[in-house]
This record gives C-alpha cells, structure tokens and sequence, in this order.
C-alpha cells in the first residue's frame, strides 16, 4: 500500500466522520422514525404542581419579563412555584426580583454569592417540593400553552422529561451570520430531536425550558457539566424518555453575534463532554438497555464535536496528497471553496453585507472553530458554568462525583 493510499484513507474516512454526522444519520434518523415509532400516552387533564428555576446573572434587563411570562401562561397561578438564584449579581437584578415578590405571591428569590450556575441550581433544588421540576434562562419568554404541553408529555410512566422548542426573536436589522446560521441550524436540530423522541428518546439538549420528575432529580456533579444536558442524559441513563415537543414553544430574546456565538459553542462543548463523561458506561458493549442512547449519542453529539478533527485530517490530507492523485484536483477545489468562501464571508460581515452562501460558510467554520477549543477546554478541565465573569476560584467547584 503506497503513501498516497493512506493519505487519502485519511482524507475519506474524515469526510465520512463529517458526512454521518450532518448527513446521513438524520437520514437514518427519519428513516427509522417512519417504522419504529413509540407513543406517548399523554393526559391532557394532568395539572400536577411545579417549581420552575431560574439562575440568573446580572439580567436586570430580562428577568422580570422572564418571571411574568411565567405567570401570564395559562397554567394555574396556584400550582405554579418560581424560584430563582441570583449568582452574585451587581446589577439591579435582586432589586427587580423583590420588587417582583410583592406582585407574585409563590415567587421567591435568592441572593447568593457568584458560584456558577451549577452550584447555584443546586441550592435552588434542594427546595424543590413538587412532583415536576422546571428548567429556564432568564432571556426566554413562555408562550400560552407551552407549560401544559410540557407537563401533559410527563404524565406518562415511561417519560421523565419534556423539552420545549425555541423561537429565537431578533430584530432584521440586528440579523447576522451568528443568529442567521444558528437558527438553519436549530431548524435541522429540531427535525432530528422530533425524529429522536419518536423513536425513544431524544440525547440533544436545547438550553430551553424543560420539565423533569422530581424522583429522577440529581444534583449537577461539578461545574463543569452543561447542567441541561448532564439532566436529559441522566434521565435517559435511569432510562426514562426524553421527549421533544415542538408545539410548546418558548421564544429567546437574547442578542446574538458571531463571537458570542462562538464563545457558545466553546462553552457548551466542552459542558457536553463533561456530561457524557458522567454516563460513559452506556459505550460498553452490549450494555443492557443503552444501545439506543449510545448510538443516537456517539452519532449525533460526539461525531458532531469531532467534525473539527475531521477538517483537520480533510486539511492535512490535501496539504501531503501527491498531485497525481485522482482526487487531487476535488479535494484542492473543496479546500478553497470552504476556506475562501468562509474568509470572503467573514470580510462581507464586517461590511454588513448580506450574501447567504458565505455566512453560513461563515457560521460554519466558527461553530467549528468553538467546537475545537471546546475539546481543549474539556481537556483542561475547565469550568464552565460561570458563562460571564472570570474563573471561579477553586473552593467554590462542586464535588468530582454524585
């Protein structure tokens, strides 16, 4: 076997890795979905009492449409319970929060010192009493409907928790190739977790609201885990279903940029390496009761967080392949349209110039680009819950382990 072969196994095999993960698993995916559907026996009556937490940080500008969305849902007042942290805000956040306790008899409110998120829904947990926990940011809006929709998926036996879908709002004239890519994005997200749900269980979380049964709550181990996901993946480890319902929505007001994006995607790679690490048993072979959730979870998560390291094989191949190869000239052709048109697409951006091809290069290659220092920042060992702010200092991370 000649040099040239090996360089171009390394260059097929990396854009196979590329093409299952964004290509032919949510093929797959909606192909088993359409034979291996599992129902959801749902009861509309079902109207148990929630508590809904929130950790918030420095969201003087949200929290307060955050609260009233909550309560302006048409889930009873009486069986609603909000409970909300503050992370060691500076700003005018607690004084709008006890401001708000005057108005909303069942919300109560937290001042606590900058910890992380973490470490801060913890604490919120412990005084939890109802059968239903509730997740969500301070810069989501609850629509009418969403929380019965949620709450009528979690009165079946078999679920334990329920994910709503997000609407990101923006202004058109604020639209950028963070925002534009990230919604394409999260439209094909969708499609694979309804596909997911339908078959079992879903393994992507959305940083949404979303519901969990109290009985199959465990506390976040460290500050390291993205807590969303580290609950779905847990749920799904004491093998309960994780269901996506895509009619309840909630809809996300946060500004979004290119960099904020990027920093994003760092954060929540890392956060998501950390929480598979937690259940890395479900990868033993013929492990009884996880071979859906080490599939869906390999293929859709893990080879997505690798697509960097297959780009980088993909560069690395083209950069060694001797031209007299018979794929010389499409892997050169490929190398620069996505290079190029990424580097044309990230000049456009500063113009503010709107070309549709080029910022999804654009998207691409940063969402990439997050991924990659994601896995370094997983290596390292970093936190990841304090998303704003520096470093938390060492005494304030959670125990290694549950």
């Amino acid at each position: 076997m000649t040099y040239t072969f090996w360089i171009e196994i390394l260059i097929f095999s990396s854009f196979g890795n590329l093409l299952n993960a964004f290509v032919l698993y949510p093929i797959a995916l909606f192909i088993i979905s359409r034979f291996f559907k599992k129902k959801v026996e749902t009861a509309e009556e079902y109207r148990p009492g929630i508590s809904i937490l929130i950790s918030a940080y420095n969201e003087e500008k949200l929290i307060s449409d955050a609260v009233a969305s909550i309560y302006n849902s048409e889930y009873p007042n009486e069986l609603i319970r909000v409970i909300v942290g503050s992370d060691g805000s500076d700003d005018n956040t607690i004084n709008i929060l006890n401001e708000l306790k005057t108005k909303y008899d069942s919300l109560e409110v937290y001042d606590l010192p900058r910890s992380g998120k973490n470490r801060i829904l913890n604490i919120l947990a412990e005084k939890v009493e109802t059968p239903l926990l509730f997740y969500m940011d301070a810069d989501l809006r609850i629509q009418n409907g969403t929380i019965s929709k949620l709450t009528e998926q979690l009165s079946d036996t078999e679920v334990g928790a329920a994910m709503a879908a997000v609407k990101i709002v923006v202004d058109p004239e604020d639209e950028n190739a963070g925002v534009k890519g990230e919604s394409l994005y999260q439209k094909l997200e969708t499609y694979i977790r309804i596909w997911e749900s339908s078959v079992s269980s879903t393994v992507n979380s959305l940083g949404t609201l979303y519901g969990i049964k109290t009985e199959l709550y465990q506390p976040l181990p460290n500050d390291r885990v993205c807590d969303d996901l580290y609950r779905i993946l847990i749920t799904s480890y004491k093998k309960k279903r994780v269901i996506f319902v895509p009619d309840a929505i909630v809809t996300e007001v946060r500004e979004k940029s290119l960099g904020d994006e990027l920093g994003r995607r760092i954060r929540l790679a890392a956060g998501g390496l950390s929480a598979v690490w937690e259940v890395r048993d479900v990868f033993i072979p013929f492990k009884k009761g996880y071979a859906w959730m080490s599939f869906a979870l390999y293929t859709h998560k893990i080879l997505r967080w690798s697509a960097p390291i297959m780009l980088i094989g993909i560069l690395l191949g083209a950069i060694l392949l001797p031209e007299e190869s018979m794929i010389y000239d499409k892997v050169m052709i490929g190398q620069a349209v996505l290079y190029g048109g990424g580097l044309i697409g990230w000049i456009l951006e500063k113009m503010k110039i709107n070309l549709f091809p080029f910022r999804i290069l654009v998207f691409f290659l940063s969402m990439n680009i997050g991924f990659l220092l994601g896995i370094f920042r997983f290596i390292a060992r970093k936190q990841n819950s304090a998303w704003l702010g520096s470093e938390l200092s060492k005494e304030n991370i959670l125990p290694e382990s549950i």
